[in-house]
Order: structure tokens, then C-alpha cells, then sequence
């Protein structure tokens, strides 16, 4: 069976916002530490920008869960 049909829509589309969530958190690391040193304001703001991740990572794995109890899957 095929990975992306054993899940409900919404289970699928949390999963691939967690794909995509991490997805990014390389392509930041690797900015961040360019920025290391040379440019304090774009280090801040890429700081800023891993913390939105996290905090979207906490969200989508809190309605992970709801979902994963109220429906089952």
C-alpha cells in the first residue's frame, strides 16, 4: 500500500507540514552560521525565524495528536 493513501487527508497534510518544516531547519542552520560574526541583524532575525519553526512544530504535532485521538489514525 502506498504510504500516502493509509492516512486520512488530514493526517497526510500534518505530516507533509512537518516534512516541510524540516525541510528548512538545514537551509536556516547553514545561514545562521554564515551569519555568525558578520551580520548581527540578519542573525537575530534567523534566530527569530528558528523559533517560529519550533513553534510551528509544536503546533502541528499538538493537532497531531488531537487528531490521532479523536479519530484513530
Amino acid at each position: 500500500m502506498d504510504s500516502q493513501t493509509q492516512y486520512c487527508l488530514m493526517r497526510r497534510d500534518l505530516k507533509e507540514r512537518v516534512w516541510r518544516l524540516t525541510s528548512r531547519v538545514p537551509e536556516l542552520t547553514s545561514e545562521l552560521i554564515m551569519q555568525i560574526g558578520k551580520n548581527h541583524q540578519k542573525f537575530l532575525h534567523l534566530r527569530g525565524e528558528f523559533r517560529k519553526i519550533n513553534q510551528r512544530f509544536t503546533e502541528v504535532r499538538r493537532q497531531l495528536q488531537d487528531h490521532r485521538r479523536e479519530h484513530g489514525c
